[in-house]
């Protein structure tokens, strides 16, 4: 969502804006870890255990762009 004037009017503007965006995680992403395993080096992560759902995560992201021109 952006707020603002519309960018055909050719000036630069000052805007404030929210971004959201929604991922999935599986097996091939790297920050999914369902469950550790022990190993000899200590906990690691075991993202291909049976039994434990996809993850998922929210990123937020908030800004504002001032506008100092003349």
């Amino acid at each position: 969502i952006r707020f603002g004037l519309p960018k055909w009017f050719d000036q630069t503007q000052t805007s404030i804006g929210v971004r959201g965006t929604w991922r999935s995680l599986d097996q091939y992403s790297p920050r999914y870890c369902p469950t550790m395993i022990m190993t000899e080096s200590g906990p690691v992560c075991d993202p291909t255990a049976p039994g434990y759902p996809d993850g998922y995560e929210w990123e937020i992201r908030t800004y504002l762009n001032f506008n100092f021109g003349m």
